[in-house]
């Protein structure tokens, strides 16, 4: 419900979408385009180290083209249970504190990121689960596949996420093969 409210503040230029239109607004990216997307922050990030942080922290090129510009990509760290970078300059101090992702819980009480971050333990380099949640600039909760996928050779993952009806869980795995 916070992400909500500060959306009215980021985008007051914009009315939110009720649910339906939300999910319309999402229908033309797929999976596939969410795996791609997180890859191409992922080598941002390679290149250009911690000094990425800022293209990942504000709307941007980092963000879906068009309105409601979201799901953006998030910068996470798995061993503290944290947001890395935050696109949301109100919410980046509590985000960015270790331990804030174990106290993330969806609409129905799930732990998403404790969960996804479980998944990507040892060799396993990507993952998928799903939530229903709150998100900016929608006036309901949205069922949505969550994706992480390992930054080599550093402490983070990066995390990008899809509202759709259309998508099961096996539908979003199948994005990874």
């Amino acid at each position: 419900m916070l992400l909500l409210l500060l959306a009215t503040n980021l985008w007051a230029e914009q009315k939110p979408l009720e649910g339906k239109s939300c999910y319309d607004a999402f229908s033309k990216y797929d999976p596939k385009f969410v795996v791609d997307f997180a890859n191409r922050a992922k080598e941002h990030l390679l290149k250009h180290g911690d000094a990425a942080f800022v293209d990942f922290n504000k709307v941007g090129p980092y963000t879906f083209d068009s309105f409601p510009y979201s799901p953006p990509i998030t910068v996470l760290r798995c061993d503290e249970m944290r947001a890395a970078s935050f696109f949301i300059d109100e919410m980046r101090p509590q985000m960015t504190t270790p331990g804030a992702l174990k106290k993330f819980v969806d609409a129905n009480g799930k732990h998403t990121f404790s969960n996804l971050c479980s998944k990507v333990r040892g060799k396993v380099q990507a993952a998928w689960v799903m939530q229903t949640h709150y998100w900016i600039s929608c006036t309901s909760p949205l069922k949505m596949g969550v994706y992480i996928v390992k930054v080599p050779g550093t402490p983070y993952v990066i995390q990008s996420s899809l509202p759709s009806l259309k998508y099961k869980l096996k539908d979003f795995e199948a994005s990874l093969k």
